[in-house]
């Protein structure tokens, strides 16, 4: 979990006006077309953040962040242009620039964003607390100079790198049931972890055209089951072809395991193959078929699919039928953003009233 953050604000949100609405929508629609790596960027630093509380603050030490810094220090130029804590805290502020991601990106002509996802900007949930992220001043006695960092040393609750067992849990924590979580990790149509290897220690992109959010990534995921297309796990560091030895990334990270096909143009992690089939990973993520002998860690293409080939058919369904999938995104992201948040949140497009929660679907 990510490290404690100090509330400075606890007080009753005023209704956001259809002027503050709109100008934080224009400012999207304006940054967008120039910094357009922020659609894949924007999610993940939501996603991050509401792993606990999507108050705005992330441990300085989470994987990723590092890559993240520039896009978050964009986000905090847009929210202070917008009015900043006066109109949305800054975790209103990172879940709508995600939704708006998702709006923005849906530009496939054959795959037109639903009402669903229209709707997760339309009728966008705020409320959440103002925070001052803790220890800002100092952290392991080095200055932190960003008012969204905190100091962190614990492991996030999601890794990369597990099964389905270890995807389930963290989900499950959030009271969202296995066809949110396979609806949910969809998201990773949009961007890349290309900057991430000095960082997370991943690399690459999970499908040819990054910037577009549709269902592609079911259907790049089910490759090694309809034979379209090939996964083969190889250390990363291999696949660049990186230097060994100390002061390597390899040596300073340890070895990284991701999924990789197509001339290695596009990538699949532990956490995105866990959909598909059940298998375990040893302590440095590399698979082997659930029940193998940990000798056995090459991985086998009739490993057992997950949750009795439940997940098969949600991801063939999510790869056949893009409205299916939007819908059931929408309503899963929704529950992820707003979680734990209690009676904090008020809906703009709503009547700007307190709201219950929403129905579960998995």
């Amino acid at each position: 979990m990510k490290a404690v953050c100090l509330l400075v604000a606890l007080v009753a949100v005023s209704a956001l006006t259809n002027t503050e609405f709109n100008a934080v929508k224009t400012a999207f629609q304006t940054h967008f077309p120039n910094n357009q790596e922020d659609l894949g960027h924007f999610p993940r630093i939501a996603f991050l953040d509401c792993v606990d509380e999507c108050n705005g603050c992330i441990g300085s030490s989470t994987p990723g962040v590092t890559a993240l810094t520039p896009a978050m220090d964009r986000l905090e130029v847009l929210h202070a242009a917008i009015g900043g804590n006066a109109v949305l805290s800054r975790g209103d502020f990172w879940v709508f620039a995600a939704n708006m991601a998702f709006v923005t990106a849906a530009t496939n002509p054959r795959q037109r964003p639903t009402n669903a996802v229209l709707n997760l900007v339309d009728n966008i949930a705020y409320g959440r607390p103002v925070v001052t992220c803790a220890n800002l001043a100092v952290c392991a006695g080095a200055p932190l100079a960003k008012a969204y960092l905190s100091c962190a040393t614990d492991t996030p609750a999601f890794s990369l790198s597990v099964g389905w067992a270890g995807n389930r849990r963290f989900f499950q924590d959030m009271n969202l049931g296995a066809r949110d979580n396979v609806a949910i990790m969809g998201f990773h149509t949009l961007g890349s972890l290309e900057n991430d290897r000095t960082d997370s220690g991943y690399t690459g992109k999970w499908v040819p055209n990054n910037f577009v959010f549709d269902n592609q990534y079911y259907s790049w995921l089910l490759g090694p089951y309809d034979k379209a297309r090939e996964w083969t796990m190889k250390d990363t560091a291999v696949v660049l072809g990186e230097a060994v030895g100390p002061g390597s990334n390899s040596a300073r990270l340890g070895p990284r395991y991701q999924w990789f096909s197509h001339g290695d143009e596009t990538m699949m992690l532990n956490a995105d193959m866990s959909l598909m089939y059940d298998f375990e990973t040893d302590f440095d993520g590399l698979a082997y078929c659930k029940g193998k002998s940990m000798l056995n860690k090459v991985f086998e293409e009739h490993c057992a699919f997950t949750e009795k080939t439940t997940n098969l058919g949600l991801v063939a369904d999510y790869r056949n039928d893009w409205v299916y999938w939007m819908d059931d995104f929408a309503s899963a992201w929704t529950r992820y953003t707003e979680w734990n948040q209690g009676a904090n949140l008020n809906r703009y497009g709503n009547g700007g009233g307190i709201f219950g929660g929403l129905g579960f679907l998995g």
